[in-house]
């Protein structure tokens, strides 16, 4: 757990994460808050998709910054850039390819 305590340098990056389930597990997106909560990061939404989502992916707007960099290597996940994205910095999708390796 000492790993995933809390970084101030996540913290210092003030970006805004939005969390989506694309899962058929229940609470999934909660536990992901949590952890990312936890770590010192700003989860401002979580969501469940209307249709399962194979992927996982971690996706930024604007630039990669050490919260993304950081995300990536607890979770595991792909990272792209996203276009259009108004409502948080950082999306982070739960998908069904990571369900047997989740780090939380």
């Amino acid at each position: 757990v000492g790993r995933l305590a809390s970084d101030t340098s996540i913290e210092k990056d003030h970006q805004t994460i939005r969390i989506i389930n694309g899962t058929e597990v229940i609470g999934l997106g909660n536990r992901l808050a949590r952890l990312i909560t936890n770590m010192g990061g700003d989860v401002i939404i979580v969501a469940t998709s209307d249709s399962l989502i194979k992927k996982s992916s971690i996706l930024y707007i604007d630039k990669k910054t050490y919260t993304v960099e950081r995300l990536q290597k607890v979770l595991g996940y792909e990272v792209a850039k996203e276009e259009n994205n108004a409502i948080s910095d950082i999306t982070i999708v739960i998908g069904e390819d990571k369900l047997n390796s989740l780090p939380f």
